[in-house]
């Protein structure tokens, strides 16, 4: 009987936890849509306000030439420019136009560049992460919260070496080398010690290469430098890694830095 009451109580529980995460992600597609109609309002509201803008200089301009106009004779002749201005061909950059990086003039102020722009403006967020870009600098830092206590610090730098692979022979695969990104992982509880665990990022993987003990407060004289993580027992090995992926840090994480450092490589 006592056997029958706890299975129960567990398919109670794993009930109510399906229907408090199916609750959860409904509100955060209710939160995303109402954040995307948002910014759509914003953009209608700002190109209201640009029309404004030209219908005044325009009005401004034909009376100062002597003339005499509406706004509505004006939101007419825009409308009819618009018109003939779709059915003119794009025209084709001159070469003779290109500055010295080999841009065009009007690359900046086209879809093209506005989009590039936009592409490459740095993400503010990672899961649960926050992300510091520190402009300018040669690496990032991730930093959250983890259960009640815990902090969690990612420092990552830009690609700063790599190592070559065999090639594959299969056509559209250009990379000959695995590009390499230095992570060092500080998880502290308050005033306690540090655990600092240094590592790599590859591409689609994460590499634990040593452990570090130090006072919270830099205050020791010297850090307490741990064995080389290679040299510790198989189990043990395991579990850091599953004590890492259970903070965020794992191979998704890897991907996600290497396709960051190479948009900040580009700004």
């Amino acid at each position: 009987m006592s056997y029958t009451v706890t299975v129960t109580k567990e398919l109670e529980k794993k009930k109510k936890e399906e229907e408090e995460k199916a609750k959860e992600e409904e509100l955060k597609a209710i939160e995303e849509k109402a954040q995307s109609e948002s910014q759509l309002l914003e953009v209608k509201e700002r190109l209201g306000k640009l029309e404004e803008v030209v219908k005044e200089i325009a009005v401004e301009s034909k009376k100062q030439s002597g003339g005499s106009v509406t706004k509505t004779q004006v939101q007419e002749d825009i409308s009819e420019t618009i018109k003939q201005k779709s059915l003119e061909p794009a025209p084709v950059p001159d070469s003779s136009q290109q500055d010295q990086k080999g841009k065009t003039q009007n690359e900046g102020t086209s879809p093209d560049g506005i989009f590039r722009k936009v592409q490459f403006k740095p993400v503010t967020k990672y899961e649960s992460f926050t992300i510091d870009d520190l402009p300018g600098q040669q690496w990032i830092r991730l930093k959250r919260k983890f259960r009640e206590n815990e902090e969690v610090k990612v420092e990552a730098t830009m690609f700063d070496g790599a190592v070559p692979i065999p090639k594959s022979g299969v056509p559209g695969i250009k990379e000959d080398v695995l590009l390499h990104i230095t992570l060092i992982v500080n998880i502290s509880k308050g005033d306690g010690d540090v655990l600092e665990i240094v590592g790599s990022a590859w591409p689609d993987s994460i590499e634990i290469t040593n452990l570090l003990a130090r006072r919270s407060d830099n205050t020791s004289p010297k850090a307490y430098d741990g064995p080389e993580f290679k040299e510790l027992d198989d189990e043990f090995q395991d579990t850091l890694y599953e004590f890492l992926e259970a903070r965020g840090i794992n191979e998704e994480m890897a991907a996600f830095l290497h396709e960051y450092m190479r948009n900040k490589a580009t700004e």
